[in-house]
């Protein structure tokens, strides 16, 4: 399994063929690169991070992964997509959870532009499958090409009074001053 913290690259899922390791909705790899033996659309991109990129993928199309989270915790979920016009949606599963709610691909403007798309989950330690899985196509009837996906272990933003004390009441509360942290 893949140690989490850390990067999975969206063309290593598991193996055991499809239903098992993955669901592709054609039966060739039409990118004809890598693992030329699975159903699972893979090409050679200079722009993906490992010389290789997951693409002409369709809704209802899934692919696993064996991770291990070292330690339970928020994580922040990055996914490094690339989209012609506006992609589709898709979510990241654990052990049959979606743990992110529908991520819709925003373009990146092409197939090798790619960007990073990230939301914060709540992850558990221990063995588990991780799930990218295919929700609905986007605006050239495929959802996106997929680089990798990135666990960092996430701490929320601390957040402070603005002028480094609350403000006293009864007493009159400024609405420019409103307390650090961020959005």
């Amino acid at each position: 399994p893949v140690s989490l913290p850390g990067v999975v690259e969206a063309e290593n899922f598991d193996t055991g063929g499809s239903g098992l390791g993955y669901s592709d909705t054609t039966a060739a790899n039409e990118g004809g690169k890598y693992r030329l033996s699975e159903s699972v659309d893979i090409e050679a991109q200079a722009a993906a991070s490992n010389g290789y990129a997951v693409g002409w993928v369709r809704a209802g199309e899934w692919m696993d992964y064996a991770v291990e989270v070292q330690t339970a915790g928020l994580y922040q979920i990055n996914v490094r997509y690339a989209v012609n016009g506006f992609g589709g949606a898709f979510h990241v599963e654990l052990n049959g959870t979606n743990v992110t709610g529908a991520m819709t691909a925003p373009s990146t403007g092409g197939w090798a532009a790619y960007q990073w798309l990230s939301r914060v989950a709540s992850l558990s330690a221990g063995r588990q499958t991780l799930r990218l899985a295919m929700e609905t196509n986007g605006q050239y009837g495929y959802l996106c090409n997929f680089d990798c996906i990135q666990f960092v272990k996430y701490t929320p933003p601390s957040k402070d009074p603005y002028l480094g004390s609350p403000v006293s009441l009864p007493g009159v509360v400024e609405a420019e001053n409103f307390d650090t942290g961020g959005s």
